[in-house]
């Protein structure tokens, strides 16, 4: 009787399937996310860098210069002072990204940790992994 119970709680091979396949989507979506955030951050940063460059030459080119360059260097100022918002925020991004990555390695260690002091493995545990590469 004891041994049934043994065995009814060792993971079986469809459990350590369905682990492999979410640690596998997990990674794909990570990968996938990770390359949205990073191009999208970096085109935010490119476009508002070539709005400050068109602004320079519409300064340089301008035909009315006595009347509008007032505009225009306002117009460049507010530009540069968006962009220096947006270097920040993709900056604060990144960072707010790296403390989650870093609390989810610390649930898995300790996931890991009382798993590894069990003889066996239960339906907890492997929901409780299973949570983790969602």
């Amino acid at each position: 009787m004891e041994n049934k119970e043994k065995t009814k709680n060792i993971p079986s091979r469809s459990n350590l399937i369905k682990i492999k396949n979410a640690s596998v989507d997990f990674f794909r979506k990570y990968i996938f996310s990770k390359a949205f955030f990073i191009f999208f951050n970096i085109l935010a940063i490119l476009i508002s860098s070539s709005i400050i460059i068109l602004n320079l030459f519409s300064i340089r080119f301008n035909p009315f210069p006595k009347e509008t360059l007032t505009l225009f260097v306002l117009i460049a100022v507010f530009s540069v002072f968006i962009t220096l918002l947006i270097g920040i925020n993709t900056l604060l991004a990144i960072q707010d990204k790296k403390s989650i990555l870093n609390n989810n390695i610390q649930r898995a260690q300790e996931i890991i940790d009382t798993i590894s002091e069990k003889d066996d493995l239960d339906n907890e545990d492997v929901e409780a992994i299973n949570e983790i590469l969602n």
